[in-house]
């Protein structure tokens, strides 16, 4: 096995561990919210953390993978990791301004604010730097500090009985912990963001990412219309019943989204797609995921939330389809976006979001397991485009040569 094959499966490793710990030590605040204070206030949590996960998406808007992109390609990277700093930074504070009012009209003041700390702490995080430079060990070690923070805080907080704000805070408090970890280990100093500040260079970085902000944007809406358009359904009930659905799939895809981040950089500058040594084999384990969690659903949906949770296992088990998808999505995304065809990947990111809201609108008042199975109808929309848009390139590619 070739040196960079071994760091390929290492830092994959090293992710995939990390992130199924984290999310399990996470999930476990959701675990325990669902027992102690019901599926219901989980709903209203899975609600706010979606709406003020807009604020992250503002603020990254595509600067985080740009970054990426000039860090791998080994350039000087000190001033787009200062300017990304600063970009990201004041544009969650904008976003927040606008998304805290919108979100406690949705739940309650506290609620929003105690979690509104996390797209600050988020975008002041620099995980960019460590993953252009491919160090995915200590962006793993980050990973599960902050996870841990905020799981035994939460979990505590929760099994005491403490309010859903108390809660929230939990959140905060290991996004903190997390950006504290992840700038020391790539070794940001705070104090270098204000030397050689250039606002020209900042507005004319922004402008340049204009196709990669909207993409950002659009995976966001994308990732939580389920639960966003669930507010607005026929019943209570589809809420709760979408929001374990997608609290369970937020576990599921683990290997699918650190899959998109360990390729990303490797593809960078790479003449040669590598597509065919990383496409096939993810979709052949996401499918072995979905079967798995499909047949299992009926056991561990009720062990995990309560036995309230029951009405929710068909729902589990519908949406668990997404995630061979979604395994094969994650690539094809990750070579276009390492190639900076960002208005390419919008534009199908688009498609694929429109295709879901039609779904969730005409599936709505059919039933959970139906409504859910909107994001696997997109997911499979999505695929298809990617491999047609992958097929055309490489056609117009020779015909030009």
């Amino acid at each position: 096995m070739s040196s960079s094959r071994k760091a390929f499966v290492r830092d994959g490793a090293a992710l995939l561990g990390a992130e199924g710990i984290s999310r399990v030590i996470v999930f476990g605040v959701s675990f325990v919210v669902a027992r102690h204070a019901g599926l219901e206030a989980l709903g209203t949590l899975a609600l706010v953390q979606s709406l003020l996960a807009y604020a992250t998406v503002a603020g990254d808007a595509g600067l985080g993978t740009n970054a990426v992109r000039v860090i791998a390609s080994r350039q000087d990277d000190s001033p787009v990791i200062r300017d990304t700093f600063l970009l990201q930074t004041g544009l969650t504070f904008a976003a927040l301004l606008v998304l805290i009012p919108v979100t406690a009209q949705a739940s309650s003041w506290d609620l929003a604010l105690s979690l509104a700390l996390v797209p600050v702490a988020t975008a002041m995080r620099t995980s960019y730097v460590l993953q252009g430079r491919l160090h995915a060990v200590a962006a793993a070690k980050a990973r599960v500090g902050g996870n841990l923070a905020t799981g035994l805080s939460g979990v505590l907080v929760a099994a005491l009985g403490g309010p859903l704000w108390a809660i929230g805070l939990s959140y905060s408090f290991g996004a903190i912990v997390t950006t504290i970890a992840v700038n020391a280990a790539s070794r940001f100093n705070l104090s270098s963001i204000t030397a050689g500040f250039r606002l020209g260079a900042m507005v004319g970085l922004l402008r340049k990412n204009l196709g990669l902000a909207l993409f950002t944007v659009l995976v966001h809406a994308y990732s939580s219309l389920l639960i966003v358009f669930a507010q607005y359904g026929p019943t209570p009930e589809l809420l709760v019943q979408a929001s374990v659905a997608t609290r369970v799939l937020l576990l599921l895809v683990i290997p699918s989204q650190i899959l998109g981040g360990i390729v990303l950089p490797r593809l960078v500058g790479s003449a040669k797609s590598k597509l065919s040594l990383i496409l096939g084999a993810p979709f052949l384990v996401g499918l072995l995921i979905a079967f798995c969690s499909y047949f299992a659903a009926p056991t561990y949906v009720p062990l995990l939330f309560g036995e309230s949770s029951m009405g929710s296992v068909a729902a589990v088990q519908a949406i668990s389809w997404q995630v061979p998808f979604s395994m094969a999505s994650s690539v094809l995304l990750a070579y276009l976006l390492s190639k900076g065809r960002y208005w390419l990947s919008s534009g199908i990111q688009l498609i694929g979001l429109l295709v879901q809201l039609a779904a969730c609108w005409a599936l709505a008042a059919r039933g959970a397991e139906l409504y859910v199975f909107s994001i696997v109808v997109s997911e499979i929309a999505l695929v298809l485009l990617l491999i047609f848009a992958r097929l055309l390139w490489v056609y117009s590619a020779r015909h030009r040569a």
